[in-house]
């Protein structure tokens, strides 16, 4: 019983913090579009840096945020680079202050692009 309940503990932890990658592409400031494999958890958050690989097999690379204006995982997102404001304040209720003004920043960001149109529709 104590056996079963390891291996399925290691299963899970080995089956979470594996890194998945999807074929996609991303293009740098320049104008160069480098088609790889994309670390697939950018599919939920704006990262500060790149996770790639040129194929499934080669070791993985990093870029910078700041050296790409766009990142798609193919059929399913693409995230465009903008410099906007983002919202810093706290979220734990001891870290709000009785200041109605909220606190901004103003940075790199990718944002997901929800609707393509007329129109576009971009989400953080």
């Amino acid at each position: 019983m104590r056996l079963l309940y390891y291996t399925f503990i290691f299963l899970f932890l080995n089956l979470s913090f594996s890194q998945k990658f999807e074929k996609g592409y991303f293009i740098e400031n320049n104008g160069n579009k480098v088609e790889c494999f994309l670390d697939r958890k950018y599919q939920y958050y704006s990262p500060e840096v790149v996770i790639y690989k040129l194929n499934i097999d080669d070791s993985t690379k990093e870029i910078d945020l700041n050296s790409i204006k766009e990142l798609s995982i193919y059929d399913k997102v693409i995230y465009y680079k903008f410099y906007v404001e983002v919202e810093v304040s706290g979220i734990k209720l001891e870290d709000l202050d009785n200041e109605k003004k909220i606190n901004t920043i103003k940075k790199n960001v990718l944002l997901e692009l929800v609707e393509d149109g007329k129109i576009k529709l971009f989400e953080y």
